[in-house]
């Protein structure tokens, strides 16, 4: 997940720190590699942020973590042979914001009813799999 900092003052992005959003669309999208992925638009009442996930047999594995936190199920019942990206839209997960070399970044996440003290999920960096 890539944002710009240079465009990042008034532009409605979320703040870094962990942010309760809403996942509200989804896109596919082809990286410069040839890599196929998905874009998620996550956002609340503070500002929006958009999650990439390369679906790459080495990086596919991200998006299942992230899934089991939208869906708020173990990771082993998400089955990305037969996963409906479309299923996640709508739902609610915390996610931490963090400031890269030059983006903002998607970096963990959790279940939404999880609490701080729970194990987070990490996200791993933007260009793992490609």
């Amino acid at each position: 997940m890539l944002v710009n900092l240079e465009e990042s003052e008034g532009s409605g992005l979320l703040p870094e720190g962990w942010n309760r959003v809403t996942v509200k669309s989804e896109k596919a999208f082809t990286a410069n590699t040839g890599t196929p992925g998905i874009e998620y638009k996550l956002e609340n009442e503070r500002g929006r942020i958009a999650a990439s996930f390369y679906l790459s047999p080495k990086a596919k594995h991200r998006l299942k973590f992230f899934a089991a936190a939208c869906l708020n199920c173990p990771v082993e019942a998400i089955k990305l042979s037969a996963f409906d990206t479309a299923s996640i839209i709508d739902r609610t997960v915390d996610v931490l914001v963090t400031r890269g070399e030059k983006y903002l970044e998607v970096t963990e996440w959790r279940a939404a009813n999880e609490d701080a003290e729970s194990p987070l999920r990490q996200a791993g960096p933007h260009t793992e799999g490609r």
